[in-house]
């Protein structure tokens, strides 16, 4: 990581121009003086080469488009573009931008974040009509020959604005900010620029004929200039903590940015709704509660969002260093500290996860409803060329996809088997074997792959094959299981173990992963020779 930031801050001081004595400060504050300065020159060059393409594309478009819609649109989609690109040359996967494994999941992110948007800015809302800072208007509301076809309207933009807007930045850019700094840094970060283009708003109006080749530059001129003279302190401090609240929605969710999404498209809807029926009321001394942004939003909402958000990280705070966690493969039962971004060096898991899915073919990992109550099982791992026992493992709740890629695997970068404790970071957390894994490593720095499979015929005929076996009263997933399989490490005999204490569970372990996959493929073959899978049966155990 500390190369990915070195590497980091070299190019964009080559972008932005710092001085050449940037290279003496300390290299954690280079990284993140780097990442909070790329945005702004991407963001500055994209609106610079919109605004000189903006007069021939209103004339390519016969008028069709305006100066000022090029510039906004034109801007949004270099920018997603670039994102795009830049994710992937950095092997980000769109499950590190935030999107989670399924389109249903997703779908019900969106839809829970939806109603949590409606209700905290829905509150809002009825405090300021209460104060009389907005006030219902039948005028307005007459104007409104439908409100079902208005409210389906104000729907459909909130959500198709807070879909470009969250995979802009808590998508796209926090997954690549994330790459060089830490989660505060990126939610400062993406929350900043969140924030600044809500006050680049031009209101010039230019005829036909006044139309030339600078008049892009002219608009957005005068677009930044009305953002440095109007744009009010209470607006944007309300749109800071909004950001800061989404940011950390993002970072405390793996794959969460369905909820950020809901989340905003729910406020949206309310502004919108709220300006479609109301107007400014006489709110005397309650005015400056709100901001001249929209009249709706100011210090009141900052408050009400920022005691939000520290509720909530409140209420998430052991999501990260909780005793148990539970998901599709069972209960695991060590402390975890995890820390949600993409995957440290996603290129060294290719030959693992060839060897996976050959293994998943088998059935040695998998998800099946009619085996361990229809729990995942299995998981593989590969120790990183560094030295220490840092390694990448297959994530949790992958173990019924049939392919795996970037996205369903995390670095275990730290534990401790006496406390049972573990530290990992991605775009997942670990899965439930972890701790054993790790104590594999520990015992032994010839071992470089470790895979924990599931075939009852290797189990059921440990002895006959000659293998070391753990006790049957030790559980899966515990501390004394992980230290039971590192005290056989240790041992010379055949680099696989059967887990009497796990029904059908074996950890295989090598020097290379093929050896490793070839150890677990060959004694599965020999179990199969010595009985047929169907025959009930119990592990014939060594003395």
């Amino acid at each position: 990581m500390a190369d990915d930031w070195a590497g980091f801050g070299k190019e964009s001081r080559h972008i932005i121009g710092i001085s050449t004595n940037f290279h003496i400060l300390p290299m954690r504050f280079r990284s993140a003086l780097a990442a909070a300065l790329a945005p702004f020159v991407c963001l500055a060059l994209a609106l610079i080469l919109v605004a000189a393409l903006s007069y021939p594309l209103v004339r390519l478009s016969a008028g069709t488009l305006g100066i000022t819609a090029i510039l906004s649109r034109g801007t949004l989609l270099l920018l997603f573009a670039g994102l795009i690109l830049g994710a992937r040359r950095l092997g980000i996967g769109w499950r590190s931008v935030g999107f989670p494994a399924s389109y249903a999941v997703f779908v019900r992110q969106i839809g829970i974040g939806l109603g949590l948007g409606l209700v905290m800015l829905g509150l809002h809302v009825a405090v300021i009509m209460a104060l009389d800072i907005r006030v219902f208007s039948e005028i307005q509301a007459a104007r409104h020959p439908s409100i079902p076809v208005l409210l389906l309207k104000h729907v459909g933009v909130a959500l198709l604005l807070a879909t470009s807007e969250e995979l802009l930045f808590r998508g796209l850019t926090f997954a690549i900010l994330a790459k060089f700094v830490g989660p505060a840094h990126v939610i400062a970060i993406t929350s900043f620029y969140y924030t600044l283009p809500h006050f680049l708003r031009s209101r010039l109006k230019l005829g036909e004929s006044e139309l030339n080749w600078d008049s892009g530059f002219t608009v957005l001129a005068d677009a930044v200039g009305n953002g440095i003279t109007e744009a009010d302190f209470s607006s944007f401090l309300a749109l800071l903590c909004a950001g800061v609240f989404l940011g950390c929605m993002r970072a405390r969710t793996v794959q969460g940015l369905g909820y950020c999404i809901g989340i905003h498209a729910g406020w949206v809807f309310v502004i919108k709704t709220c300006k479609s029926f109301t107007h400014d009321g006489n709110a005397g001394p309650f005015g400056v509660l709100v901001g001249s942004y929209d009249a709706i939003i100011g210090y009141l909402s900052a408050g009400w969002i920022s005691a939000c958000t520290l509720l909530f990280l409140f209420a998430t705070r052991s999501r990260n260093k909780r005793p148990m966690m539970t998901g599709r493969e069972g209960v695991t039962r060590y402390r975890l500290i995890f820390t949600p971004g993409p995957l440290p060096h996603p290129d060294l898991i290719r030959e693992l996860n060839a060897w996976r899915s050959i293994i998943r073919m088998l059935g040695l990992n998998g998800c099946d409803p009619q085996r361990y109550g229809g729990l995942a099982y299995g998981n593989v791992s590969l120790r990183l060329p560094d030295g220490g026992i840092r390694f990448l493992i297959s994530g949790t709740q992958t173990g019924g996809r049939m392919h795996l890629t970037a996205d369903d695997y995390c670095e275990v970068h730290g534990f401790d088997l006496e406390t049972n404790r573990l530290e990992a970071r991605g775009p997942i957390p670990p899965s439930s074997e972890a701790l054993t894994h790790a104590a594999v490593y520990r015992a032994d720095p010839a071992w470089h792959c470790v895979m924990h499979a599931h075939s009852p015929e290797i189990w059921r005929h440990a002895g006959t094959l000659g293998l070391r076996t753990t006790a049957p009263e030790i559980e899966y997933g515990t501390p004394a299981m992980a230290l039971a399989v590192a005290a056989l490490a240790t041992k010379p005999g055949v680099p696989l173990i059967a887990m009497l204490g796990h029904s059908d569970g074996v950890i295989a372990y090598g020097g290379t992963v093929d050896a490793t996959a070839r150890i677990l493929i060959t004694y599965l073959a020999e179990a199969l020779q010595l009985d047929d899978s169907s025959t009930a049966g119990q592990p014939a155990t060594t003395p």
